[in-house]
This record gives C-alpha cells, structure tokens and sequence, in this order.
C-alpha cells in the first residue's frame, strides 16, 4: 500500500540519507517533474522534483530532465559536475550557464531542445554519444570538437553536414532517418559503423553502404536507395528492418546467414526462398506479411519472438515447431490457436493487445 509522504518528512529523509550512506543509487529520473527511483517512489510516488532536492545529490552521475517543468533550473544543475550522462529532451529551462560546467559528460541527448547552444556543448570534449535528433540549434562547429564520439543521432537534423561528420572516424553507430544533409562523402570514411539506421533516407547510397563491411545493424525502413547490391556484401549483419522496404530482395537476404533478428512487416519482396536460409533468426517480425509462410518458419526453430498480428497465414502447424518461443505477439491473429500455443512449454507471454515487445523500430538511441 503506497501513501504521500509530507514533502519536510522526505526533503529531511533525504538529507539524512546522505550522512548514512544510503543513496548509492546513481540515476534519476525526471519525467515530468516525477523521480522515478526504487527508494523514493516508496516513500511517496510521485515525488515533485525542485532545486532544493536535486542539489542534496552532488554524486549523481546520471539525470533524465526530459519536459523539466520550471522546478528544476540551472542553479541545482551546476551544482552535478559529476553528471556524465544528461537528458534534455525537449527541456526549456537548462542553459549553457550550468552545461558548460559538466564536463564529466559522456552523453548528452540535446533533440527537440531549443536552449542548448555551441557555446556550452563545445567544451564537452569527453562526449562520445549525442542526440541531436529535431534539434535546430547545434552545427558543424561543435560537431567537430568530439572526436571522441562513438554515437549519434541526426534524425531529422538539418544542421548537422558532411564536413563535420567525415572526421569522427571512431562513430560505430549512426541514426540518418529522414536526414537529408549527410551523404555518401563522409559515410564512407565511417569505416568501424556497426549499426547504421536509414529509415525514410533517400540520401545515402549503394555506394557507401558497401564499403561498411562491419556492419552488424542496418534499418532500411521505406528505404528506396539501398540496394541487394550492397546488402549482399554485408555479412555480418545480425539484424535487419525491411518493414516496406521495395529494394530488397532474396538475392541479398540468403547470404545473410549470421541473422539474427529480421522484421518483414508489409514485406512483400522477402519469400520463403531465403527465409527458410536464416536458420539463426530468434526474433522475427511478421505483422501484416502475407508472402512468409508455414514452409519456411517450421524451419527457424531457434527462434525465440516472433509476431504474427494481423498474420493470416503462418498456422498451428509451423508455431507448434518452435518450442523455443519465449515470446508471441498475436494482435488480430485468427490462424494461432490453443492447440499450438499449448505445446510451447517455454512461452511465457502472449500478447493479443496493442504491446510492441518485439523487434523495435530499431531507432537506437544514443
């Protein structure tokens, strides 16, 4: 049973705390003005967040300010210079004033913000991950100081260009989704990409893609430029996004056989044909595929995930096979029944509701 604790009985547990060295936590988590840390939302969930409270935890390594109300400022936050790891995602309220003191960071995720400028983010020289997804405010001349970057993401970024980009040679992984600025001049010099995702990017070519042979991760969600040509060449892919993707074809997919993950949805290229190859595959997305069927999944019986909502044409048959299944997502699914399901002694969640467990979108954070 939870109940609110006065706001002075918890400000005086938290200041005792610190003497009885019981706060050993290290994140906290500010959603909307909410801590969500295992001690404190026992005491009083949910816990307004102010000045006051931030500024007792000066060995915080880790604060999430995504939509800050106007409790928490620049006044605690310059107090966290131990802070490696901050989330100003869509804040409006933290300035250059306290960032550009935290120079312990190592990540910072700076998309939808509108505040944060090159004045403060270029003396984090120790950054090695950045979002600067939708954010209009951060260029090139900040970009270039981080050589120490191994992440970032430039969704929808039209700030961000080639001339930055080509001299952070230690990235191993990038987010290009609905990116029109970078092109194949400085993915090329990527050389150690490791996971590259390119939804809805129309930029970045063949050309490119073909010489990021390490490779282990690439989305080509309703991507029109990217080829077999070069999805042949990659071998050590692991996982792959080919939801409504019109490029891709089996000729690629069945040398790909250190697959892991593949999500097919609105596939209508990918068949049986190499599919029935990918004897890897532990997660598998279905939804909405109507060209994937019974012949080729029987097959992958190391699969562990598979979704098969608004899926009329995978049956008891095949899923009956799978008995390493931990995890089905049957959303509209009138083919699975209870005969197959039954004999899955290592499935442990079902869902028929709109809960994505699945293969995410793949739009990696960093």
């Amino acid at each position: 049973m939870s109940y609110r604790v006065p706001y002075e009985i918890i400000l005086f547990i938290l200041q005792k705390s610190k003497n009885l060295d019981i706060v050993r936590w290290r994140r906290v988590n500010i959603h909307w003005n909410n801590i969500c840390t295992s001690l404190i939302t026992t005491l009083s969930p949910p816990l307004m967040l102010n000045d006051e409270i931030v500024s007792i935890f000066l060995n915080l390594t880790q604060i999430d300010l995504y939509h800050n109300s106007e409790k928490i400022t620049d006044s605690s936050i310059s107090l966290l210079t131990n802070l490696t790891d901050v989330d100003l995602f869509f804040n409006k309220i933290i300035t250059d004033s306290s960032i550009s003191l935290l120079i312990k960071l190592a990540r910072i995720d700076l998309s939808f913000n509108a505040v944060i400028t090159n004045s403060s983010v270029s003396l984090l020289t120790d950054l090695t991950r950045i979002d600067l997804c939708c954010n209009k405010i951060i260029t090139n001349s900040s970009i270039s100081l981080f050589t120490k970057l191994t992440q970032i993401n430039l969704q929808n970024n039209e700030l961000i260009t080639d001339s930055s980009i080509s001299t952070l040679t230690n990235l191993t992984q990038i987010n290009l989704g609905h990116n029109k600025k970078i092109t194949d001049y400085s993915i090329s010099t990527l050389v150690n990409l490791t996971k590259i995702n390119l939804l809805h990017n129309n930029t970045i070519t063949d050309y490119s893609v073909s010489i990021l042979t390490n490779l282990t991760q690439i989305n080509l969600f309703r991507n029109e430029t990217i080829t077999d040509s070069s999805i042949f060449i990659l071998t050590n892919l692991t996982k792959i996004d080919l939801r409504s993707n019109k490029t891709i074809t089996d000729s690629s997919i069945s040398t790909l056989t250190n697959l892991t993950q593949i999500d097919l949805q609105y596939n209508n290229l990918i068949t049986d044909l190499s599919v029935s190859i990918l004897t890897n595959l532990v997660r598998m997305d279905l939804e909405h595929n109507s060209i994937i069927t019974d012949s080729s999944v029987s097959l992958l019986t190391n699969l562990t995930r598979i979704d098969l909502s608004d899926n009329d044409t995978i049956t008891d048959s095949s899923i009956s096979l799978l008995i390493k299944l931990v995890q089905m997502v049957l959303i509209r699914n009138k083919t699975i029944t209870y005969s197959s399901i039954s004999l899955l002694s290592n499935l442990t969640q079902t869902d028929t509701i709109k809960h994505r467990l699945l293969i995410d979108a793949f739009t990696f954070s960093v």
